[in-house]
Formats: structure tokens, C-alpha cells, sequence
């Protein structure tokens, strides 16, 4: 009784934000959640600032089933992919140049493809690494209810909630909740833009991932604009999709302030919305303006 008297005592001398955290971290062990962040949530400034989600925990890992893709389809010309993850099944003695190169597509365009059939392991990407988040189930909802998806699984865009083996750099096992994309979101041969790419690389070095990854992070291309009619298709994109955008941002700013998630009519014409997107991306601009996914086109 007195370690709890002295806990809330120091809760209540600490601004809000640490309040808030500190009072969860009282809670029981089955209200909390691991939760595997490996895109722009292992930056601080995403994680914590952005969405105002404090930890009570977090450990670097790798993850070896899968590998870090960039294939969520999101703004053309300007943000052209998100992160996500693509499953590696493969043993090494059975990876093939069409697998190997499969993946290559997914995980990093704009990376020059080797294969060598003596090691063909080497043609693959490192496996996935990423930040460990031990958090509330409160706050695991809100990550779930801010992503595409809006906390519906069945929809057709956005994200997905999974369950994935995590390994600890000291070689624990834990299993976690994370995010995949659904599959009409996936797009192979996406290039991430500069901001969103530095997001995952500060992150990396925040949480001490290991070197060999921050350099694997270093070295993946960011989606450039190198012509005129590129810089006038960003302009003309974004005009077009604006209120869509728009009215993505009111309904996740909502959906934080009353802490619900959104109605699932709702959700649906947001996610009809996206399939909108994509259809004036592949039907109108891609053909006029050239590639605003990637720089090879």
C-alpha cells in the first residue's frame, strides 16, 4: 500500500504527458501489449510526439521471417510508400533468382539486383530489425485506430494486425503485435521519400539497432522529382487529392480525441476513397507525368 501511496505521488508532481504514462505502468500485466515498431514509429519524434505514446518499455530485435518493405502505395510524387513487411519462408538452400528477385522489387528499388547461385542468401535483404514497444492495450488501440485500416482488418487498404516472432539482440523470444499491409494497398517497386526514410533511420539510431542495419538504412534510394512535368504532377496530384487527404487527417483526429474508432460506414468510404487515389494515379497521371512511385520510369 505504501509503494502505491508513493507511486501516486510522484504521478502527481510530473506534467500530464508523464502522468499518463506513469499511471499505466501500474497496470496489470494483462493490460499491456508488445508492439513491434520498424518504420517512422522507431523515431521518437513519430512514437512519442506525434502520437503521444510513452512506452514503458522498448528493446531492439530482429525479426527473421520477414524482411522491411516500402510497398504501402501512398501520395504519388510526394509521399509515394510506407513501410511495411514481407514474409521470407524461404530456407537457403531452396532460394531461387525469381524469389530472390521478387523480393528484391518489394524490399529496395532503386538497389542495383545481383543474384549469385553459389549464395544466393547474399542477393536478399537483412532481415527485418525493428524497436520492441511494451505498451498499454489503450494505446495499442490508438496506434490501430490512427494507421490505414482504422482498426478494421477486413478492409481492402491500409493495415493489417499481425502477430510476429521477435528475437532480442540478447536472444529472447516475444511474441508482438505489429502492422502488414492489406492487399490492395501493396505496390512493388515503391521508393519512400526522403523525409519518411530519414524518419526510419533516426529511429534506428535512437533505439541502437545494430550497425549493420543503420547502414543497410543508409544505403536504400528515397524517391527523387528530377523533370518539370514531375514537379507539376506533385502540384496537380496534391490539388486533386486534397480534400481526401484532408478529410483522412479530421477523421484520425478524431478518432484520437474520442478515443473510438471511426464507424465502420465510414471506414469503408475512406477506404473507397484510397481505391479513388490509386485509380487516378494509374489511369491519369502515371501515363501523362511518368512514375511518382519510383525514379526508374
Amino acid at each position: 500500500m505504501k509503494c502505491i501511496n508513493k507511486a501516486m505521488t510522484i504521478i502527481e508532481k510530473e506534467s500530464p504527458f508523464k502522468q499518463e504514462a506513469l499511471s499505466r505502468a501500474l497496470l496489470p500485466e494483462s493490460q499491456y501489449v508488445w508492439y513491434l515498431g520498424y518504420g517512422s514509429n522507431m523515431c521518437k519524434k513519430t512514437f512519442e510526439g506525434m502520437r503521444k505514446i510513452k512506452p514503458i518499455k522498448s528493446v531492439a530485435c530482429e525479426v527473421p521471417n520477414y524482411f522491411l518493405s516500402f510497398n504501402i502505395f501512398g501520395r504519388p510524387y510526394s509521399e509515394p510508400a510506407f513501410a511495411s513487411i514481407y514474409p521470407h519462408s524461404y530456407p537457403k538452400s531452396s532460394i531461387t533468382y525469381e524469389y530472390a528477385k521478387n523480393v528484391h522489387e518489394h524490399c529496395c528499388p532503386g538497389l542495383p539486383f545481383k543474384f549469385d547461385p553459389e549464395e544466393p542468401e547474399k542477393s536478399l535483404p537483412p532481415i527485418l530489425n525493428g524497436v520492441l514497444y511494451l505498451i498499454s492495450k489503450e494505446d495499442y488501440q490508438r496506434i490501430l485506430m490512427t494507421e490505414g485500416g482504422w482498426g478494421y482488418d477486413d478492409l481492402e487498404y491500409g493495415y493489417k494486425a499481425i502477430d510476429v516472432e521477435c528475437i532480442t539482440y540478447d536472444n529472447q523470444k516475444i511474441v508482438a503485435k505489429t502492422l502488414s499491409s492489406a492487399p490492395a494497398s501493396i505496390e512493388s517497386g515503391c521508393q519512400p521519400s526522403l523525409r519518411y526514410l530519414n524518419l526510419l533511420r533516426v529511429g534506428a539510431k535512437e533505439n541502437n539497432l545494430s550497425p549493420a542495419y543503420q547502414d543497410y538504412l543508409i544505403s536504400l534510394k528515397h524517391f527523387e522529382i528530377t523533370t518539370t512535368s514531375k514537379k507539376i504532377a506533385r502540384v496537380l496530384f496534391l490539388i486533386s487529392s486534397l480534400h481526401l487527404f484532408l478529410f483522412f487527417m479530421f477523421i484520425s483526429i478524431l478518432s484520437l480525441k474520442f478515443g473510438k474508432k471511426i464507424p465502420k460506414p465510414v471506414a469503408r468510404m475512406l477506404n473507397f476513397a484510397m481505391k479513388l487515389i490509386r485509380v487516378n494515379y494509374n489511369f491519369f497521371f502515371k501515363p501523362l507525368f511518368g512514375s511518382g512511385i519510383n525514379n526508374g520510369e
